[in-house]
């Protein structure tokens, strides 16, 4: 006999939102999650103790769990028409890469960046690269000393002289063409230069390709406006990627097969220009305000098979409670949550509190 319906322990995750594309994870909890469902039961009797009446109403349904990961965001989203949450921004920064290695994308799949505005607004992206399929045209005009350009990390500086130990090159030559040569003289030096990397100088341009597509990243910036950077065979917005946003706020890019993107076995770099957020801030207080009830989901994976269960309107009547354990305490700060749902009366009769869904416990013969 085949037995199915058997859920060992696996964790759970919990998302919230308004709506079901736009659920987002909470975070890791604390301990044991739950959803109870609890109703008022009505027996009405005859004179002669038949039953009459045998109905239950007032249905509602209660989730219980503790948060480890305080994202004041999230919390905004528990607490919705009660809570505000604001950001106090950083500075800004400007061409900053962020390799995505070999492997960790895949076509027509999102990937969110690291680098996000503390505004929620979408990022400055600059250029995005290939490590096979594309190169980066560096072009020398009238550098002066002083001016640098930086490339996968590594910063090259215009001197007096060429000096590969301190990556400097020559510019006291004429020609824009020998400037080129020098600099990628010092590129391309063993020990100083830039590791996985080829420069390659023709006149006043030095082209930057990659000898390793599966390890190696291409970037560069520069400063002093006497260096320009091009690439040839970009990555081209809304034709080889598009810039997205997921439902938990973060952006990201989907990049799509297609010419001049020929493999995903490569490196991909993205630059970009964005002001992080150094602190969030959480206010919340008037006199009367009504909580905007959301859609929460517990579901668990085992083995690729889900078993999840959604609440249509639920509201947190838990408040918000920080401890602060002691210093000597194992246990970090969390967040007691109690969601209590009612009916959606938007979805049709018998549907309006809750939804299983299963997988696991199929049977199969």
């Amino acid at each position: 006999m085949a037995f199915g319906s058997v859920h060992i322990p696996a964790g759970c995750t919990v998302k919230l939102g308004d709506t079901v594309p736009g659920l987002v994870d909470l975070g890791v909890l604390k301990g044991d999650a739950s959803i109870g469902i609890a109703y008022d039961k009505v027996k009405v009797m005859g004179s002669k103790a038949e039953t009459l009446i045998d109905f239950i109403k007032n249905m509602k349904a209660t989730a219980t769990f503790e948060l480890y990961q305080l994202h004041l965001p999230n919390i905004e989203k528990l607490l919705a028409g009660a809570v505000t949450v604001g950001y106090t921004p950083g500075a800004p920064l400007t061409d900053q890469p962020e390799v995505i290695a070999a492997g960790n994308w895949k076509y027509d799949r999102f990937y969110p960046l690291a680098h996000q505005m503390g505004s929620g607004l979408v990022p400055t992206i600059n250029r995005v690269v290939g490590s096979l399929d594309t190169t980066l045209d560096l072009t020398l005009l009238n550098v002066i000393a002083g001016d640098t350009v930086t490339i996968n990390g590594l910063v090259f500086t215009a001197a007096a002289a060429t000096d590969v130990t301190l990556r400097e090159f020559d510019i006291s030559a004429v020609l824009d063409a020998d400037d080129a040569i020098e600099l990628a003289l010092c590129i391309n030096d063993v020990t100083y230069g830039v590791p996985g990397l080829t420069a390659t100088p023709v006149a006043a341009v030095v082209t930057l390709s990659v000898d390793t597509p599966l390890v190696t990243g291409l970037w560069a910036s520069s400063v002093g406006g006497t260096i320009t950077i091009s690439e040839n065979d970009e990555f081209v917005l809304d034709v080889n990627y598009f810039v997205l946003k997921a439902p938990d706020g973060k952006w990201g890019i989907n990049i799509i097969a297609g010419v001049p993107i020929t493999t995903e076995d490569q490196v991909v770099t993205v630059d970009s220009d964005y002001t992080p957020a150094i602190a969030y801030t959480l206010t919340m207080g008037e006199q009367s305000v009504e909580l905007v009830a959301k859609i929460v989901e517990f579901s668990k994976i085992i083995a690729g098979k889900v078993f999840r269960a959604r609440l249509w309107s639920v509201t947190n009547e838990a408040g918000l409670t920080l401890g602060f354990p002691d210093s000597a305490s194992d246990e970090p700060l969390s967040l007691p949550v109690t969601l209590v749902g009612g009916l959606d009366t938007a979805k049709a009769a018998g549907e309006q509190l809750i939804e299983v869904y299963d997988e696991i416990g199929l049977t199969f013969p």
